[in-house]
């Protein structure tokens, strides 16, 4: 269950993100207005990322010590972060 919520998340999380950036970079409809695009699709992202981090954080609580030990673990975590950063730009600086 909580892989399937994890996929859904980053479905949920990944699809709209793609269709604001293919809007902001002009590649998108041009008939929609970009703050109706980000005023529809945002929220759409934000549950997304709600239901990735709260299944992420589950199913790595139950395998904390095997992950973190991992060859993939400090990638994997490395770009959550540049994910994060990326995120805390774009809201607080473009848009």
């Amino acid at each position: 269950m909580l892989e399937a919520l994890h996929i859904l998340g980053i479905a949920l999380l990944i699809g709209p993100a793609i269709a604001v950036d293919l809007r902001l970079m002009g590649l998108g409809g041009r008939l929609v207005a970009v703050t109706t695009v980000t005023r529809n699709l945002l929220p759409l992202c934000h549950a997304g990322f709600a239901a990735v981090a709260f299944s992420g954080a589950l199913m790595f609580a139950g395998i904390a010590r095997q992950a973190g030990f991992s060859a993939a673990a400090p990638w994997k975590f490395g770009l959550i972060l540049l994910a994060g950063a990326n995120i805390a730009v774009f809201h607080f600086g473009i848009y």
